[in-house]
């Protein structure tokens, strides 16, 4: 019996260590930034998801979900990342709001949600990931290397690179100009106004490449 209950205590300490533990690999982080004197935001993520919307309001407001993840080697066992091992930043430069994470990234997955003026331009990058815009009016820039993009946006320029990964741009807008589609692996498709746009016929190896010149800005 005193066996069997000195086994049952260590099985319940292990437990408790365990919650522990799993409660320091998540963080939060949030800010509220006036954004009156704004014209742009420019957002720097490594590894996760990226959620940016254009809302109402003057200001910009910032949540960020940390995860440590792990990877495992022969020669130093599991590895787990360190959530308090970095901080948000936020820096103001002129007109312009930089959001990024600063710190060691190993081994950290980011879940950012970002509501900003729907007026201003936006550049997005992410190294590993999803990233999805809303509703900016501004102009949109984003890029991933692996990972998926998808934007909706009522107007403004768009760029959307992704190295490996899909990439599905819709806009609203009414005075479209110039619209180039390209991939170098994979299928290129473009809808004007519910019409498909059929490619140039000129094929760069395996990939596609479709050109629209519209009369708008």
């Amino acid at each position: 019996m005193v066996s069997r209950t000195a086994i049952f205590v260590v099985l319940i300490t292990l437990a408790a260590g365990s919650t522990a533990l799993a409660q320091e690999r998540t963080r939060d982080f949030n800010a509220t930034i006036p954004a009156a004197q704004l014209k742009s935001v420019v957002i720097d993520a490594n590894v996760g998801n990226v959620r940016l919307t254009g809302g109402a309001g003057e200001t910009a407001r910032i949540d960020l979900h940390l995860k440590a993840t792990s990877n495992f080697s022969l020669w130093s066992g599991r590895e787990w990342g360190d959530v308090y091992g970095v901080e948000l930043q936020t820096e103001v430069r002129g007109d312009e709001l930089r959001i990024s994470l600063q710190g060691e990234h190993k081994n950290l997955s980011e879940d950012w949600t970002i509501t900003v003026p729907a007026r201003l331009a936006a550049r997005v990058r992410a190294n590993v990931g999803e990233i999805d815009v809303y509703g900016v009016t501004g102009g949109c820039h984003a890029e991933v290397n692996v990972g998926d993009l998808r934007i909706d946006v009522p107007e403004g320029n768009v760029r959307a690179t992704a190295s490996v990964g899909d990439v599905r741009v819709t806009t609203g807008t009414k005075s479209f100009g110039n619209v180039d589609v390209e991939t170098n692996v994979g299928d290129s498709r473009l809808t004007v106004e519910g019409h498909p746009v059929e490619n140039d016929g000129r094929r760069y190896g395996p990939g596609e490449r479709v050109r629209f010149s519209g009369p708008g800005k």
